[in-house]
């Protein structure tokens, strides 16, 4: 059983508001915004997601928002890609958007990408491409064009400065260290994931997921990587996907090259670095785009040779972002929430950092995210010029840049309401966690062999994909209870209640499950009053769990 019912717009357990649309308002839009035969969700944030091989051939693409692909090939290492939506870009400018740009290939090579955008109508926005071959004897100390293929994802920054959390269509995200091992990474739909590294320079991603990739192929992922560094360095990523080795899991392959090991040398040389990674899943035909995670902490873009940013935005509750220049080449984003980082550590976070330019040039940035205490999170970054004359080490250069953000934990949070009524609204217990019921509970008196009824729900307020489970807590001996499930249908769960506990399946961020319970008093009884316990619990870790309770008395 799959739940798609939606509350109204609430707020999680860290305060963020989960902007998800009211189920009435969603069964109007399938047909209406169509890409590819997908069902699709109007969002605010992410824009777009796809490839483009090396000639400039769409291969694999999605929009939440519906728009439409254009991609124009121009001479060696330029590309266009034209995204159109009616009045979706109304009020925008270049500025306002992030584009992540990551050359796809398995395997050790020197190619870098560059991103501008531009808006060019209310119902059109431009991006172009350039990809440079950074270590090239014809031009030692400047960017060759070199037509590579790459993958791209789409984000527009809101206006108000507020983004929504949901991190829409990501599948994993994580840091790796330099040997290859997992700081800390997060599958969005449940699986795990592990890395390797089987040589200098080369990393292997693994998720796992018994059955989770039957249907999938090499075209159903975009991935996009960052070098994970607070310095200057000179190190080009590249990534792709290895295989989908079974139906059980999937592999994905970075690779991190030095291309400056010898000044004015030919070749690229492998060269271990940390780095950050997200990936993306291009939904299946006839599957939606409703986020599986809220995973989204910040974006921004920032001007180089300032460090003023040029558009900002948050995901938590009083978040705010302020950037700043310390150097040359080197910068600051500061994310400010109170508490957001508390017991917070270094990987909790992946940054993907991306520069901008309108002409082929030859600047690499790095980006690393670190918790400085409990309301602050500090992303350094650096661009550096990696062609100059006479050097193999990175050269500082200003240059126009964005930074994205993404948690790399998972958060189990079951979160359990009680009410006489099922309206939302009058529930007691929204975003308290206990397993005593203290704040969650509700009086109710009993007429002699009549039932007295409530209604409670179990809501998923953790930051990924759950199952959870709802159950009894402690003994019912004095009651005879009915419990049914209201959604998708009502039906009795009184047994599972009692014993192993009823479970809601692929609980995304904000959904529910809402529950009537129908109580009496035993006949051979003669308590006057009692208390009735019901628990939520996540599945991903049972140690998180939610209590609510019913005071239950005879009324004579």
């Amino acid at each position: 059983m799959k739940t798609l019912l939606f509350s109204k717009y609430k707020r999680d357990r860290k305060g963020r508001i989960n902007k998800r649309m009211p189920r009435l308002f969603r069964a109007l839009i399938p047909g209406l915004l169509a890409v590819s035969g997908f069902a699709t969700e109007a969002r605010a944030d992410l824009i777009a997601i796809g490839r483009v091989s090396t000639t400039g051939i769409l291969s694999r693409e999605a929009s939440p928002i519906g728009a439409g692909f254009v991609v124009n090939k121009g001479g060696d290492g330029e590309y266009e890609i034209l995204l159109h939506a009616s009045g979706a870009f109304a009020g925008t400018s270049g500025t306002d958007y992030i584009v992540n740009l990551t050359t796809s290939d398995v395997g050790s090579d020197d190619e870098m990408a560059l991103a501008n955008v531009s808006v060019t109508s209310d119902d059109e926005i431009s991006i172009d491409v350039r990809m440079e071959d950074l270590e090239d004897a014809v031009a030692p100390n400047s960017p060759q064009p070199r037509n590579r293929a790459f993958y791209f994802q789409v984000y527009r920054i809101p206006g108000d400065n507020f983004v929504s959390p949901d991190s829409n269509l990501v599948f994993a995200t994580g840091l790796v260290d330099t040997g290859g091992n997992i700081v800390s990474a997060v599958a969005a739909d449940g699986g795990s994931v592990t890395a390797s590294r089987p040589a200098t320079g080369e990393y292997e991603i693994t998720v796992s997921d018994p059955g989770a990739f039957s249907a999938d192929d090499a075209q159903d992922y975009v991935i996009a990587c960052s070098v994970d560094l607070a310095s200057h360095s000179d190190e080009a990523i590249r990534a792709g996907i290895a295989s989908v080795a079974s139906d059980d899991e999937v592999v994905f392959q970075v690779n991190t090259d030095d291309v400056q090991s010898t000044a004015d040398d030919d070749n690229h040389d492998p060269a271990s670095r940390s780095f950050s990674f997200v990936i993306y899943r291009v939904p299946q035909p006839g599957e939606d785009m409703v986020s599986a995670s809220q995973l989204l902490v910040g974006m921004a873009r920032v001007n180089g040779a300032s460090g003023f940013l040029q558009a900002s935005a948050s995901g938590l509750e009083n978040g705010s972002v302020v950037s700043g220049r310390q150097g040359e080449g080197d910068y600051t984003v500061t994310i400010t929430a109170p508490g957001q980082f508390a017991g917070k550590q270094f990987g909790d976070y992946a940054a993907l950092v991306q520069c901008y330019s309108a002409v082929h040039d030859d600047e690499i940035p790095t980006a690393r995210a670190i918790v400085q205490d409990d309301d602050t999170l500090i992303v350094h970054v650096t661009t550096s010029d990696v062609e100059v004359d006479g050097t193999n080490a990175a050269t500082p250069q200003d240059r126009n840049f964005s930074i994205l953000v993404l948690e790399t934990f998972s958060d189990a949070q079951p979160d359990m309401l009680i009410g006489r009524k099922r309206s939302y609204s009058k529930m007691k217990g929204k975003d308290r966690y206990n397993t005593n019921g203290r704040g969650q509970r509700i009086r109710l008196k009993v007429k002699p062999g009549k039932r007295t009824k409530s209604f409670f729900r179990l809501e998923n307020d953790g930051n990924i994909q759950d199952d959870l489970l709802a159950r009894r807590k402690g003994s019912w001996r004095r009651v005879k209870p009915k419990i049914y499930c209201l959604t998708g249908g009502k039906r009795n769960v009184t047994g599972k209640m009692k014993s192993s506990g009823f479970i809601g399946t692929e609980l995304k961020p904000g959904e529910h499950l809402l529950f009537q319970s129908r109580m009496k008093f035993r006949g051979s009884s003669t308590a006057s009053r009692t208390k009735v316990r019901f628990q939520g619990l996540s599945t991903r870790d049972l140690s998180r769990r939610d209590v609510i309770m019913l005071r239950l008395k005879r009324k004579n």
